[in-house]
């Protein structure tokens, strides 16, 4: 959770790079928090990372996907074509 709120933090400061190197540890590291990840693309506008991260986390059961409608860093998701199907398949509904 803390490289994810590091690349949030630094985005949102206009610090691209330090913002890319918290994405680039957290992508690694990730796997075990996957929604962490996801929430860290959303805010940064990579929408498609964003839902490969969400994918994984549906895959492995995450835990974080049960908050997924009320999160504020996946908001920006929430126009995008893919994320009704996502809602679904995680038997959250609308």
């Amino acid at each position: 959770m803390r490289l994810g709120g590091l690349a949030i933090v630094y985005q949102a400061l206009g610090r691209k790079i330090e913002s890319d190197a918290a994405m680039n540890s957290l992508a690694m590291d990730g796997a075990d928090v996957p929604t962490d990840v996801a929430r860290a693309y959303a805010f940064r506008g990579d929408i498609n990372d964003a839902f490969k991260w969400l994918d994984r986390a549906r895959a492995g059961k995450d835990p974080g996907l049960f908050l997924i409608k009320r999160d504020p860093f996946l908001g920006s998701l929430e126009a995008d074509h893919r994320f009704k199907p996502l809602l679904k398949q995680i038997n959250i509904t609308e």
